[in-house]
């Protein structure tokens, strides 16, 4: 009896360390970078315009399921053109978010993010070479999230991800594919 018991102990404790060692594996602090493709969409208004996008993020992953995440994003500048005039707008800010994901073996997952963003848009109209109009407009909004990445030798992240961010009165979406490293 007491064999077993000791057997049904070390199985237990056995599988207990196994369970912290994934979960080791996944958790901890990362970075990374990613580029892509930003759209501003302004309602009621011709101005649907995309631009090359760039954010930068740090995060923590508190588990294989959990992660909290910061990053900075520069939205390019969505230029709209209309016979010799032109209006750009700039958008950057910062997003704070957590991550839920899903597992699929070993080094794949999906994720969903939810975050809060403090951002700021600098609108520029032109009209034949002189500025017109220019503004500065900060907001702070709820952002969502869709991605999945991949875990390369227990360190280095690709991800591809999809965010969207309701601005006054329009939408700024991002889709972009980047690397990162776990430490």
């Amino acid at each position: 009896m007491s064999m077993y018991r000791l057997s049904l102990g070390t199985f237990v404790l056995g599988m207990l360390m196994t369970c912290h060692a994934v979960a080791d594996e996944y958790s901890g602090p990362y970075l990374g970078a990613s580029f892509g493709q930003a759209r501003l969409a302004v309602e009621d208004t011709p101005f649907h315009e995309k631009a090359s996008a760039f954010k930068a993020f740090v995060g923590y992953a508190v588990s294989d399921l959990l992660a909290m995440e910061v990053s900075y994003v520069d939205g390019g500048a969505p230029t709209l053109d209309l016979n010799g005039s032109s209006v750009e707008a700039q958008l950057s800010g910062v997003n704070a978010s957590v991550l839920l994901r899903a597992r699929k073996g070993s080094a794949f997952a999906f994720f969903l993010k939810l975050g809060y963003a403090s951002y700021e848009i600098e609108s520029t109209g032109v009209v034949n070479g002189a500025a017109l109009l220019q503004g500065t407009d900060s907001e702070e909004d709820v952002t969502a999230g869709i991605g999945a990445s991949y875990l390369f030798a227990r360190r280095v992240i690709v991800r591809l991800e999809y965010e969207a961010l309701k601005v006054d009165d329009g939408e700024f979406t991002l889709l972009t594919l980047g690397a990162g490293y776990k430490f």
